[in-house]
């Protein structure tokens, strides 16, 4: 990634990945961390820098979407699954 893009795909990432907790369901939590970490994966040898102004801008939609259902997901209280009391995937309750 070219170096005037990099702080702000960082940022973004960042964002993404703490959106992801503010889901309460187990499943939801994970989908949206794991896919930000798979799109950014894909894209990190991106050299052309109209596509990495696109899938930015893109990244900020999918942001947006994603602290919006996070909210309303918050609003909704569900019981914890088995898997939630597993130590190892703690890490996104934090």
């Amino acid at each position: 990634m070219s170096s005037p893009y990099y702080k702000e795909a960082l940022h973004l990432y960042r964002h993404l990945l703490r959106s992801s907790r503010r889901f309460g369901t187990y499943n939801f939590r994970e989908y949206v961390y794991r896919r930000t970490r798979d799109a950014f994966r894909a894209n990190q040898h991106v050299g052309d820098p109209d596509k990495i102004r696109t899938l930015l801008d893109e990244g900020q939609r999918q942001l947006k979407i994603a602290e919006r259902q996070g909210a309303i997901n918050s609003m909704f209280a569900m019981h914890e699954i088995v898997i939630e009391t597993s130590p190892e995937h703690a890490r996104h309750r934090r």
